[in-house]
């Protein structure tokens, strides 16, 4: 993985460079945060859409939706079981 880190204002409590903030580049943009003050967290989630909701998504924005190719299902099945523990 590839980032950085940094501390910021906690957005919940007020609290001066309390918000430890966490920034992963590779394989994906990830964000996180945790308030060392008063434990405000949050996260990237990780999570496949349902095959309803990824329809009801593509309709929104008029996405033409193709088939995934051998290769991007291998990469799927890889990335899944990295990250989908």
């Amino acid at each position: 993985m590839s980032g950085n880190s940094y501390s910021s204002d906690c957005g919940r409590c007020g609290g001066k460079k309390t918000l430890y903030c966490s920034i992963d580049t590779k394989p994906f943009e990830y964000n996180s945060a945790d308030c060392l003050n008063c434990g405000f967290s949050y996260y990237t989630k990780i999570l496949i859409l349902q095959k309803d909701e990824l329809k009801k998504l593509r309709k929104s924005i008029n996405y033409k939706s193709k088939k995934l190719t051998k290769q991007e299902q291998n990469n799927c099945k890889e990335f899944d079981k990295i990250y989908l523990k």
